[in-house]
């Protein structure tokens, strides 16, 4: 444990301090490699937090022929074509056949990283929710000449996950117009159940906020934490129903938790993919069980049931 503490130590030192080189050759990289319009498409899973986003993330970037960004290469996120390159000299396209991970997180080095502080990059850490005309020109130029790059670069589409993304649809729709959208949805109940686990596991206090922010969180932070949960859930799923309602059905395909694995095999060929001969995949049973105590888990029914009403009024 220890070496594996001081490798990623090392590694952090390596990638802070040899930012400034990297910086100084993007411009030499975007003119080299930069293509509008280009024929390379992004993908973005977007969806609530606790629905099955990271599973999935993990079997279609160890299936297809995907970039997607690693541990090894987020580890160089705010120099991501020299981490992507890295990552592609490293391991040659190989199949990571990996699917552990833990509230997101994974565990090595050609695991698959949600890599949030990437898109700090452009995007502000205080919200998730960004409306188009939050992000300036510029960053937004920078943002299409970062990730075009990168995949005309290795001739490949680019697979991304980070939920706060499916906050900021307007924005990478209006920079990536070919982009195309995986939402994936899971019975509400039994999401808020497995995010409420999640927060006792780690200790997070029921006052405060933990994972994606739909616009309105400050509003409902306050709430008991079974109506928040159920509400910031609904939230999240309304903002990026609303935003794909302005996305072409060529672009956005919806899959429920349920689905999984065999659903992975609709996305494929929505996407055109073909299945890597050299991956693994992850064939248990997706299903939903009751995990804590009859009396809580009826909180949550009880929250959901009621906001139910109120949309229907």
């Amino acid at each position: 444990m220890r070496r594996i503490f001081q490798f990623w130590t090392y590694l952090r030192i390596l990638a802070i301090t040899s930012q400034p080189m990297f910086a100084a050759l993007e411009p030499w990289y975007f003119r080299r490699n930069f293509k509008n319009p280009s024929s390379r498409v992004p993908v973005f899973i977007v969806g609530a937090p606790r629905t099955g986003s990271t599973v999935l993330y993990q079997m279609l970037s160890n299936n297809n022929d995907f970039l997607y960004i690693d541990n090894l290469a987020s580890a160089f996120n705010r120099s991501l074509p020299f981490g992507i390159w890295l990552s592609q000299l490293a391991f040659k396209g190989k199949a990571h056949n990996s699917f552990q991970s833990k509230y997101g997180n994974t565990p090595f080095l050609h695991s698959p990283s949600e890599s949030q502080s990437f898109w700090y990059r452009w995007f502000p850490k205080d919200r998730d929710f960004v409306e188009l005309g939050d992000i300036s020109p510029e960053r937004i130029q920078d943002m299409q000449k970062t990730i075009v790059s990168i995949m005309e670069h290795h001739k490949k589409d680019i697979l991304f996950k980070n939920l706060a993304c499916g906050q900021r649809i307007r924005v990478i729709h209006h920079a990536f117009p070919n982009a195309k959208f995986i939402f994936i949805k899971r019975d509400p109940v039994f999401t808020a159940q497995s995010l409420l686990l999640a927060r006792r596991h780690l200790g997070i206090d029921d006052s405060t906020w933990w994972s994606v922010k739909p616009r309105e969180f400050a509003s409902i932070n306050e709430l008991p934490i079974h109506e928040k949960l159920i509400q910031q859930i609904s939230l999240v799923e309304h903002q990026i129903a609303t935003d794909l309602k302005n996305i072409p059905d060529k672009n956005k395909i919806e899959i429920n938790y349920q689905d999984l694995p065999d659903g992975v095999t609709r996305i494929q060929e929505f996407l055109g993919l073909s299945t890597n001969p050299n991956s693994e995949s992850n064939m248990r049973q997706f299903e939903n069980k009751v995990n804590m105590e009859e009396a809580e888990f009826n909180l949550l029914l009880a929250s959901y049931d009621s906001i139910d009403r109120v949309e229907e009024c």
